[in-house]
C-alpha cells in the first residue's frame, strides 16, 4: 500500500482537506506524489473546493486511486511517520560525517533533529461551535465535580482556586532568588501530583543531582527531617520505616499500582544537552500523559546554539512545544534577577522575563523575608496567567519535619469579594 496514494485518495470533500490542513500536512511530507497534493492545494485555493477525481486523473493520468476502507486519520498518522523517517534519513548521514571530526557538533545536529521532528509534526485543533454542546457540558461537569479544579491540583487550595489546576499544554514558570527554595517547592508539587493525582511524573534537574532530588522526595513522602536523612541521623525506628517505605514504593511501582516517577539529571559541564535531549525521557515516562518538571530552565543550552536572551527564548519555545505536543503541563523554574533586592518578586524582575512571558501560561514566584525565614514560612505569588486573577498566599516552609503545606491565613481561608483588592491581591 502506498501511503501517499491512500491519503490523497481519502481527500474526497472539503472537510477531508481541512482535516489534513489542520494536521499541518504539507507537500514536504510527500516523496513521490507531491505534485498531486500540490494540485489539490492549488485547486482549493482557487475554487474553495476539492477537485473531483476525474480532474486529478486528467492532470495525472498515471496516478491510481486507492479504494481501501481505512479512514483518513490512518493515512495521516502513517504519512507523519514517513516524514519523520525522511527527516532522519536526511540528517543522520550528516551526523555520521561529523562523528570522526567533531563529536560535539554531531551531537548538536542530532539534538536539532529531535527537536525538529517534534516541532514539525504536531497537531493543531479547532473547536466547531456548531456541534460542541456535549463537549462544553463535559468540561463543565468535570470542573464542577472537581470543585472548580479540572487540571492537576497544585497541593495548595488557594492556588487551585485561582488557576483551576495545572493543565495539559501549559508552560508554568516558577521564579525566585537563589537559595529561595525553588527546587524544594518543585519537588513538593511533584510528590503531590505523583501520589494524590496518580500521574506519571518526570523531573529534569540541572540544579542538583538525581540522588539529592530523590532523597528530598523521600523526606517529603515520610514527613521526616531532610537534614536527618542527609546526615544519616535517623533513629533506628525511623530507618526501619525508611527501608520499608522504599521497598513498598518499588513494589507498587513495578506492579503498576503507583504511577511512574523518574528523575533525570544533566551534567552542567555538558553544554549540548538542550531541550531535544529531554524528548526521549518524555517519550519514556510521559507518553501516556503526566507532568514534566524542569529545575533550572535558565541552565539549559539552546539546541540552536544561541545564547543570552535569544537562547532562553528558544528554550522556552521548545518547552512549550513539548507541553502542546504531549498535552502535558510543563513546570519549570528560573532565576529572579540578581539585581532585584526586594523580598516581594515582581514579573519585570524575572531573568529574561520580558522575553519568556509570552510563552508562559502561568508565572509564579516564591519570596521569603528574614521574618519569614525565622517563622519557617514563605509566600507564593501569582504574578500572571492567561486566565484568572493574580494574588499571593503563605505556605509553611518547615524542614523538620518537611511541611510545605498552605498556612492558615484569614485572607486565604475566609476569602470574600469585599476584601479581595485590599487583602489578597497585589497588583
Amino acid at each position: 500500500m502506498n501511503i501517499e496514494v491512500g491519503l490523497i485518495s481519502k481527500i474526497e470533500k472539503k472537510e477531508d482537506y481541512l482535516t489534513v490542513l489542520n494536521e499541518r500536512i504539507t507537500k514536504d511530507f510527500f516523496q513521490e506524489h507531491e505534485e498531486v497534493f500540490q494540485a489539490i492545494i492549488d485547486h482549493y485555493r482557487k475554487y474553495k473546493a476539492v477537485p473531483e477525481r476525474e480532474t486529478l486523473q486528467k492532470a495525472f493520468p498515471n496516478f491510481q486511486f486507492y479504494e481501501g476502507e481505512e479512514p483518513l486519520q490512518f493515512f495521516i498518522d502513517k504519512i507523519k511517520a514517513q516524514y519523520k523517517k525522511k527527516l532522519y534519513n536526511t540528517t543522520l548521514p550528516e551526523v555520521a560525517k561529523l562523528l570522526p571530526v567533531d563529536i560535539d557538533a554531531a551531537e548538536r545536529e542530532l539534538q536539532k533533529l529531535l527537536t525538529k521532528s517534534k516541532a514539525a509534526i504536531k497537531t493543531g485543533s479547532t473547536l466547531d461551535l456548531s456541534n460542541s454542546a456535549e463537549h462544553f457540558k463535559s468540561l463543565y461537569s468535570k470542573r464542577a465535580s472537581g470543585l472548580g479544579v479540572d487540571g492537576y491540583s497544585t497541593s495548595w487550595a488557594f492556588l487551585d482556586r485561582l488557576t483551576c489546576g495545572y493543565h495539559g499544554g501549559e508552560l508554568i514558570i516558577w521564579m525566585g532568588k537563589a537559595k529561595m527554595g525553588k527546587s524544594w517547592q518543585l519537588t513538593w508539587q511533584m510528590h503531590h501530583i505523583w501520589q494524590q493525582e496518580k500521574a506519571n511524573c518526570l523531573y529534569i534537574t540541572k540544579e542538583m543531582g538525581n540522588d539529592a532530588i530523590g532523597m528530598r522526595n523521600l523526606a517529603i513522602d515520610l514527613g521526616y527531617s531532610f537534614d536527618s536523612i542527609r546526615r544519616g541521623d535517623l533513629t533506628a525506628e525511623q530507618q526501619i520505616r525508611f527501608n520499608n517505605r522504599l521497598d513498598e514504593i518499588q513494589e507498587k511501582m513495578q506492579s503498576g499500582e503507583y504511577a511512574r516517577l523518574g528523575i533525570h539529571g544533566f551534567d552542567l559541564l555538558d553544554g549540548t544537552s538542550g531541550v531535544s535531549a529531554i524528548i526521549p525521557k518524555v517519550e519514556e515516562y510521559l507518553g501516556d500523559g503526566g507532568v514534566l518538571f524542569v529545575d533550572g530552565m535558565y541552565l539549559i543550552p539552546d539546541d540552536r546554539g544561541e545564547v543570552d536572551w535569544r537562547g532562553i527564548v528558544n528554550v522556552a519555545t521548545d518547552l512549550k512545544i513539548i507541553a502542546q505536543t504531549y498535552n502535558i503541563p510543563v513546570i519549570v523554574t528560573t532565576q529572579q534577577s540578581m539585581e532585584d533586592k526586594s523580598d516581594i518578586p515582581r514579573l519585570e524582575n524575572a531573568a529574561y522575563g520580558k522575553y519568556i512571558v509570552q510563552y508562559a501560561d502561568l508565572i509564579l514566584a516564591i519570596g521569603r523575608s528574614d521574618i519569614d525565614r525565622k517563622a519557617n514560612r514563605g509566600n507564593i505569588y501569582v504574578l500572571g496567567q492567561r486566565e484568572g486573577d493574580i494574588g499571593s498566599f503563605p505556605i509553611n516552609m518547615k524542614f523538620d519535619p518537611i511541611d510545605f503545606s498552605q498556612c492558615y491565613d484569614k485572607t486565604v481561608d475566609d476569602f470574600n469579594e469585599e476584601d479581595e483588592d485590599e487583602e489578597v491581591y497585589h497588583v
